[in-house]
Formats: C-alpha cells, structure tokens, sequence
C-alpha cells in the first residue's frame, strides 16, 4: 500500500477525467468537495459533478441526442447504471433507432453487475423474446 495523500489522489483523478473518465469526473467531485477550503474548488467540484450527470439529465429531460452522447462513454467503461440505461433507449427507440438485440447486450453487461433494473429488463426480453431467443427458463 501507499500513504493517504487526497492531494495526489485529486491529481490522478483529475488526470482521468480531463480524459473523459466519467467516473473520475465523479469522484474527483466528490473528493474536491471534501477538501474544499474555497469558491475555486467549490466550483471545480461543482463542475465534475455537473460533467458525471450531464447524461442521466439529459435523459429525463428528453434530450435523447445529448443523453446518448454522454451515457455511452460511461457505459463502454463499464459504468451499470449508464449501460442499463442505454439498454432501456434501445428497448423503446428512445433516441436511437428501436434495436432490442442491442438493448439486450447493454441490460447483460449491466445486470452481471447487479443492477437489479436489467436484471428485469434481461429478464422480460426472455420472457418475450425481445432480442433473444425466448427462454423461459432463463427469465
């Protein structure tokens, strides 16, 4: 192991997120937030924070362009929720062209992580044959 230093830790988190990183952007929101001693850094983390849920916003808001722009950098890093997500634009066509083979891809990488949501979802698309060859067993 290495000594705690939140200094350097916000150095390669910062890093990673002006890469692109979403889940650097969080967590360098969120470790900025907890050091912060200033407006500079207040708005800093405001600003990672801002940059991690610009998708999920987009999504209820309707701005399925934006929303698909965000979500599917966060989901091709293996982020649940954003392939989960993505999983649902297929499903209904919301944003994308309606392609349940590829709902299904995202609800699968998502649901072996645990998101209870596509594990549903996975299981519906089984249950109906959405994508998949129907299985009721597997649903």
């Amino acid at each position: 192991g290495v000594l705690q230093d939140y200094a350097e830790a916000v150095k390669w988190y910062r890093l990673a997120a002006e890469q692109g990183d979403q889940e650097s952007q969080f967590l360098l929101g969120w470790n900025v937030n907890g050091i912060a001693e200033g407006n500079e850094q207040d708005y800093e983390s405001v600003k990672w924070f801002e940059d991690f849920y610009k998708g999920l916003v987009a999504l209820e808001a309707y701005d399925y362009a934006t929303a698909l722009e965000e979500l599917l950098p966060l989901a091709e890093q293996g982020d649940a929720r954003a392939q989960s997500f993505l999983g649902g634009m297929y499903a209904l066509g919301t944003g994308v062209l309606q392609d349940y083979p590829e709902a299904v891809k995202w609800y699968r990488l998502a649901a072996e992580q645990g998101n209870v949501s596509a594990q549903v979802s996975l299981a519906f698309a089984f249950h109906s044959g959405a994508g998949v060859e129907q299985d009721y067993f597997a649903a």
